[in-house]
């Protein structure tokens, strides 16, 4: 992997996005891209002075004037680039006049990974989470996903969900592919379905692939009903890397409805990989 979109609101970017971006590009030896969205107020002169900039310590910010949209975009890509240079990773800023989310969409398609807050949006205030800008980014972005956690210290176990579709597959193999240097961890695979047991035709073949792949793989079948089994066993998680396929079908698009994904995010610390075929 050598590409990464981190995708940022420029008057508001997260912090947990940015850092977890972070520490994927030093794992990959990837470049990070800051995607810096909602700056529709400006006009093109003020993108060139900001983009030339972005340094804030020629502001007065002793005073008590609110700072313009300006000053504020200004100061969160200077700190983006200091954050960049401190976390030894080499960056690239994205600012562009009226950049909509269809155009972030296309774009994907030369980004290897996309990493974003389950909260993004380029609206004041949330009504859900995650928000319709997310939820619109994972139907339709060409490259694999990444909601970022809250906070971040540290990947002990990953975590792959499996219900025998050709997109789960797809997004273990793609999350394999772009992160070899995972291989030493242990690796958790799930299957969840009415007999608690996995089925043999996809036992044999998906061990021997992953066992290729990792050094410690462990297969875990759970009874009962996806979205409801796959939220208890996260809960009782920490410090894992989770990985899931279509976002916009079945049990995966029931485990992030309003209330399950309000309860993972605002409880967990865990990043989830999404990618669909």
């Amino acid at each position: 992997m050598k590409t990464i979109f981190l995708v940022l609101n420029a008057l508001n970017p997260d912090k947990g996005s940015s850092e977890f971006a972070f520490y994927l590009a030093r794992l990959s030896k990837s470049k990070v891209y800051g995607i810096f969205l909602d700056v529709g107020n400006l006009d093109d002169d003020d993108i060139l002075e900001i983009k030339d900039s972005a340094n804030p310590s020629q502001m007065d910010y002793q005073t008590n004037v609110l700072p313009s949209k300006q000053e504020q975009i200004k100061a969160n890509i200077h700190l983006f680039k200091e954050s960049c240079i401190s976390n030894e990773v080499c960056s690239d800023i994205y600012l562009e006049l009226e950049l909509s989310i269809n155009e972030l969409i296309t774009g994907s398609a030369f980004a290897d990974l996309i990493v974003i807050d389950a909260a993004f949006s380029i609206r004041d205030g949330v009504s859900s989470v995650p928000s319709e800008s997310v939820k619109e980014i994972l139907n339709k972005a060409t490259c694999p996903v990444i909601i970022s956690p809250l906070s971040f210290e540290r990947i002990d176990e990953l975590v792959f969900t499996y219900n025998g579709s050709q997109s789960s597959l797809f997004a273990i193999k793609q999350f394999t592919y772009l992160f070899p240097e995972y291989f030493d961890k242990k690796l958790s695979i799930i299957q969840v379905n009415k007999s608690g047991s996995w089925p043999q035709r996809d036992l044999g073949k998906l061990r021997e692939w992953l066992k290729n792949h990792y050094l410690d793989v462990n297969f875990i079948a759970l009874e009962g009903i996806a979205e409801n089994e796959l939220m208890t066993f996260l809960l009782r998680k920490k410090h894992v890397f989770i990985v899931m396929g279509a976002y916009s079908r079945n049990s995966i698009s029931q485990f992030f409805n309003e209330s399950t994904a309000e309860v993972l995010i605002k409880t967990l610390t865990q990043p989830i990989f999404i990618a669909h075929n």
